[in-house]
C-alpha cells in the first residue's frame, strides 16, 4: 500500500524531471547559438533518421542519405501578391529536450530575405532524448515583383560532436504584381 509520503516523493521527483528541461535562471547569451539544420551521422554511429522531403529547397551543402533534416525546413507559399504580408516559418533541429527556439533575425536586401534562426540550450546536463523540430516564424512583405529568395542560415553538426559547418537552405518565391 502506498503511503502519503510515497506519493509526495513521486510527485516531487516528477516535478524535478519537468524542471530539468527548462531554464529557470533567465537568459544566458552563452547558451544561444545558430540553429541546427542538418545532423550528420558520426563515425561508427548508428544512421540518423533519413532526410525528409525538403520541397524546392536548395542547400549550400546538400544532406547525405542518412542525415537528419527538418521535413520542411522553409515553409512559405510558392507565389504571393506584391505588397502582401506573408508568414514564413523555418525549422531547426533540437537534438534533445533541453533545446528551445530563441528568435529569428531577418535582413532584407535586393530580392532576398536572409533569416538566421537562433536556438538556446537550457544548460542542464540531463535532458530528455527527444529530437524535435523547432519552429521560428516571421511575417515578411515583398515590395517588388519577380523572383525572391528566402535564405536560411544555420549549421550542420555531426552526431558525435566532431564537426560544425555553416550552411544555408534557400527557397524561391515568385511575387506577382496583382
Amino acid at each position: 500500500m502506498r503511503t502519503f509520503n510515497d506519493i509526495r516523493w513521486s510527485a516531487l521527483a516528477a516535478l524535478g524531471l519537468l524542471v530539468a528541461c527548462s531554464d529557470m535562471t533567465g537568459p544566458d547569451a552563452s547558451r544561444r547559438t545558430i540553429g541546427i539544420l542538418q545532423i550528420e551521422p558520426g563515425t561508427g554511429a548508428a544512421p540518423a533518421r533519413a532526410a525528409g522531403p525538403t520541397g524546392s529547397v536548395v542547400w549550400s551543402h546538400p544532406p547525405g542519405e542518412h542525415f537528419t533534416v527538418p521535413p520542411n525546413v522553409i515553409e512559405a507559399p510558392d507565389t504571393v501578391t506584391l505588397g502582401q504580408s506573408v508568414r514564413v516559418t523555418v525549422y531547426t533541429i533540437g537534438p534533445n529536450g533541453c533545446w528551445r527556439a530563441d528568435g529569428l533575425d531577418v535582413a532584407k536586401s535586393a530580392k532576398t530575405f536572409e533569416l538566421t534562426a537562433w536556438d538556446r540550450h537550457s544548460g542542464f546536463e540531463v535532458c530528455t532524448q527527444v529530437l524535435s523540430y523547432l519552429p521560428h516564424a516571421t511575417n515578411v512583405t515583398f515590395d517588388q515583383a519577380g523572383e525572391w529568395t528566402i535564405r536560411l542560415r544555420g549549421r550542420r553538426v555531426r552526431s558525435d560532436g566532431q564537426a560544425d559547418l555553416s550552411i544555408t537552405a534557400e527557397r524561391t518565391v515568385f511575387v506577382r504584381s496583382g
